[in-house]
């Protein structure tokens, strides 16, 4: 399963003021988390984010958040109808 194949965001819980690296790349083995993959994909970096004071983060599991890496609740918008 790649990084952006949810249909909803990765909800984490951490250490309010921790700093973390978000994979950007999509091809992590430990989603959402960077894993040094990006090093054999030229072009991408992970993002490195401080966890807010409530100690949630919210990261985009779809792709297309205009926010990334963080959601922004587009995944919502891009949900496939039950199959009949």
């Amino acid at each position: 399963m790649s990084l952006f194949d949810r249909q909803s965001p990765y909800i984490l819980d951490l250490e309010p003021g921790s700093r973390v690296f978000i994979c950007q790349c999509g091809h992590t083995g430990n989603p959402p988390f960077c894993d040094g993959t990006h090093k054999r994909h030229p072009g991408f970096a992970p993002s490195a984010q401080v966890v807010p004071a409530d100690g949630k983060l919210f990261v985009c599991g779809c792709g297309h958040s205009a926010r990334r890496p963080l959601c922004d609740g587009t995944h919502k918008k891009l949900r496939k109808p039950p199959a009949a």
